[in-house]
């Protein structure tokens, strides 16, 4: 099961990504957030195809995979565009045999991180 939401991105660019999280995911299961990157903003009202997705994207980030049960807690991770990259999918996913205990994501943000 998955949730993916387009953004506009740019090239070369570290991005944040924190959210909070609540969910109880059994082993062997898991859930997070990856990012998927596309060389242009594709704008599709419907899950993209595996050839068209193939044919526009620049990158897979894994982000974050949680496991086990957690009450509300803040997640954050990091990660740099290629230099190709237009826009970004965050993909929320749940991966697992037990697809009836609730996953919730939160206060879902995504902004250039910060240089050191």
């Amino acid at each position: 099961m998955g949730f993916f939401s387009p953004l506009a991105g740019e090239p070369g660019t570290r991005y944040r990504v924190r959210f909070a999280f609540k969910g109880r995911v059994p082993t062997p299961g898991r859930t997070g957030i990856s990012v998927t990157e596309y060389h242009r903003f594709l704008w599709i009202d419907e899950q993209f195809t595996r050839s068209l997705s193939e044919a526009h994207r620049t990158g897979i980030r894994q982000g974050i995979r949680l496991r086990g049960s957690s009450d509300w807690t803040e997640q954050e991770f990091s990660f740099t565009t290629s230099a190709r990259t237009r826009m970004i999918h965050l993909v929320l996913f749940r991966e697992g045999p037990d697809s009836r205990s609730p996953v919730l994501f939160d206060a879902i943000t995504v902004e250039p991180a910060p240089t050191d």
